[in-house]
This record gives C-alpha cells, sequence and structure tokens, in this order.
C-alpha cells in the first residue's frame, strides 16, 4: 500500500493472538531491510525458533487470517452491543466518538465533569475506564472515558454500562 517506500509498520501479535508468545514485527521499505536486520541482530536475543516456525506455518495456511476475520466479527459485535447500551442509558450522560474498530472507543462526558474523578469512581464500582485526559496534552473542553471492551462478553458489557451510569449518578449528587 506503501507506494514511496516511506512507511515503517510496527506491530504485535500479543493482542491478536496471545501475550505470552511474545513476538512483534516490523514492516518497512526494502531500502532499509539490511539496517533494520542489523540493528536487530545486535539489540537483543532472538525469540524461540520453534514459536517463530509455528507462527510462519500457522499464517501460511491461512489459520490467521480466519482467525483475525473471526476476531473482527466478534469484536465489532461487542463494539455494537456497547455502543447501544451506552445510547439506551436514560439522560444521554456518554457521546460516543471515534473510529468504528478495535477494541475500545471514547465516550465523552458532559461540559464540567472530571473524567479522571469518574474513572476513580468506576473503578470503585468494580468498572475500569480510563480518563481521556490522561492522553491530552492540554485541557480540553470535555473529559471522557475509554472504554474497552475486548475482554468482555455481551452480558458484562451491558451490566458494566449500568455500573458506569450509577457512578456518574453517584457523582452528580
Amino acid at each position: 500500500m506503501d507506494t514511496s517506500s516511506s512507511v515503517i509498520y510496527l506491530g504485535t501479535f500479543s493482542k491478536v493472538l496471545f501475550p505470552a508468545l511474545r513476538l512483534g514485527y516490523v514492516v518497512v521499505p526494502r531500502s532499509l531491510v539490511q539496517a533494520f536486520s542489523t540493528v536487530r541482530d545486535a539489540a537483543d536475543i532472538f525469540s524461540s525458533t520453534l514459536y517463530r516456525a509455528v507462527l510462519t506455518d500457522f499464517i501460511r495456511e491461512g489459520h490467521f487470517a480466519r482467525h483475525l476475520r473471526r476476531m473482527r466479527t466478534l469484536y465489532m459485535e461487542r463494539r455494537s452491543v456497547l455502543v447501544d447500551a451506552i445510547h439506551s442509558q436514560p439522560g444521554g450522560m456518554l457521546q460516543v466518538i471515534g473510529a468504528e474498530a478495535g477494541m475500545h472507543l471514547v465516550a465523552l462526558l458532559p461540559p464540567g465533569i472530571d473524567d479522571r474523578q469518574v474513572a476513580r469512581q468506576a473503578a470503585r464500582d468494580g468498572i475500569s475506564a480510563m480518563p481521556l485526559s490522561v492522553c491530552q496534552l492540554r485541557k480540553q473542553s470535555r473529559g471522557g472515558l475509554i472504554l474497552g471492551y475486548g475482554g468482555t462478553n455481551t452480558t458484562e458489557i451491558q451490566d458494566g454500562v449500568k455500573k458506569l451510569r450509577a457512578s456518574l449518578d453517584k457523582l452528580a449528587t
């Protein structure tokens, strides 16, 4: 896709397969392959040859592509359930923004509500939500929450949104 040979793409198999594999990858323009190989050789010991060989076969035989398709479908379903659960809550306290993919979404809070305080209250109520403000260099007019859904099932997502709403209600009183 990079027609000008100017993109370096880094990735890992930790989230798409499992973290214990500890394998990553770098896609570089042909002109940089030798330089990257030299740096890699000097940087540290190599990962298991067996793991790399098995992963190579897994990819070549099409298992990885099938796994990714299955996981994309699963994550789209979970995201849809999360968005629907947020929209079904009375009062419209959260506004979903952001891309239609991945394993997280951003939900903006009404102006004047401290997202760090909301995240702390949510944690006390058993919900993990990262305040959006920790990802920003300057204070924004609205805080928000980063909500993950990759490791939860649809029932947990719906229950989690109810708990999050209760956390917001506690702060409003």
